[in-house]
């Protein structure tokens, strides 16, 4: 089975011109170490998704801007912090204007629909725009931030068991 640093190095070595060779490209310590974690955390149902290695390429290039910090998981907790105040706040630069949302709602459609009705199903609610946004941005915004919050959580929860661990090996 491909490892998802694999996956994702092809993903951004293809060029967007199809007449270049691919790219030569090489991870840092901390990128490998981010994608290493969300490989781990992941479902094989949320890596399907045609926007997962988008939303992974999102992240791996935000925390390289996160350079105060003396590890990748503390680069990527104080990114996915910083995400709780959402897309709509402009950190993130790929969803910022409604036509790139559209482009890229309209690419992935069915995924991110489906993602939204599997989310609404899962939870037993309805998700209600309230950004006054058109539906196509809020489906990137809603998609990118709960794939955070999905990261977040898993954060949380390996940082409570290495607390739990380490508290009863003393």
């Amino acid at each position: 089975m491909e490892t998802l640093q694999t996956k994702y190095l092809k993903y951004i070595s293809v060029p967007s011109n199809p007449y270049n060779p691919p790219l030569k490209i090489s991870l840092s310590r901390e990128q490998s170490d981010v994608l290493d974690f969300i490989d781990n955390v992941t479902t094989d149902y949320t890596k399907d998704f045609s926007f997962f290695l988008f939303f992974v390429d999102i992240i791996i290039d935000k925390i390289d801007g996160y350079t105060n910090y003396n590890t990748s998981m503390e680069m990527l907790s104080t990114f996915l912090e910083d995400m709780n105040n959402g897309c709509q706040s402009g950190i993130i630069s790929e969803f910022i204007y409604h036509s790139d949302c559209k482009e890229f709602y309209i690419e992935h459609i069915d995924d991110m629909e489906t993602y939204m009705e599997d989310y609404e199903r899962d939870n037993g609610i309805t998700l209600t725009n309230t950004t006054g946004s058109p539906r196509y941005t809020f489906a990137c915004w809603f998609c990118f931030e709960n794939f955070c919050n999905e990261l977040q959580s898993s954060m949380e929860l390996v940082s409570c068991m290495e607390h739990d661990k380490n508290y009863h090996s003393n």
